[in-house]
């Protein structure tokens, strides 16, 4: 079955796998996505990027052990690197 990004579809089985497992998604803008995902994956995080909409992309942290420590990472995050609402998925 193929889903065409930004559906509503595409949203149901990104929900659905988001159960899974937590993770953290940062919004970033133009550039910036490249700044922030560099200095994740330097500081060790598996950060990957996904583009939402035309110069919007998620920066997505994944394989976190719990949603607990989604959240403690998605504060101690907060206000760095152009990190402003940190969103834990799960």
């Amino acid at each position: 079955m193929e889903v065409a990004f930004g559906s509503d579809e595409y949203f149901a089985l990104l929900k659905e796998h988001a159960a899974a497992a937590p993770w953290l998604s940062l919004l970033a803008v133009g550039a910036t996505v490249l700044l922030m995902a560099r200095w994740l994956r330097d500081a060790g995080y598996p950060a990957e990027i996904q583009p939402t909409r035309e110069g919007l992309y998620h920066v997505r942290i994944l394989q976190l052990a719990s949603r607990e420590d989604a959240e403690a990472l998605a504060e101690s995050l907060r206000g760095k690197h152009g990190i402003a609402e940190p969103l834990v998925t799960n």
